[in-house]
């Protein structure tokens, strides 16, 4: 549930910012791409195309606040799943430690 509404607000954020419905698609591509690498990187995630999407985003966020020079073409992409890679690693471990207790 936390997922979908979080996809939402990206949609309506996503166009606001990018102003046009391709920039939009192209945007949650890359976010899913990213977030599906960083899945089988870090060997978990929360799944599904909405939690790749989630993750894929978070992950831009934090890889470009992490690697700021790196905001053009391939190295965007590359900091992105940086970032994702990131953001799994540390809820992986927070998820883990909630198990456990």
């Amino acid at each position: 549930m936390i997922s979908l509404v979080l996809l939402i607000l990206l949609v309506v954020v996503g166009f606001i910012l990018l102003k046009s419905a391709i920039g939009l698609l192209i945007m949650l591509v890359t976010a899913f791409i990213c977030g599906v690498v960083a899945e089988k990187v870090v060997g978990s995630g929360p799944g599904g195309i909405l939690g790749s999407i989630v993750v894929g985003f978070i992950g831009g966020l934090i890889g470009n606040i992490i690697l700021p020079g790196m905001r053009y073409g391939i190295m965007n992409l590359i900091a992105s799943i940086i970032g994702a890679i990131i953001f799994l690693a540390i809820w992986k471990a927070f998820a883990g430690s909630k198990k456990s207790a």
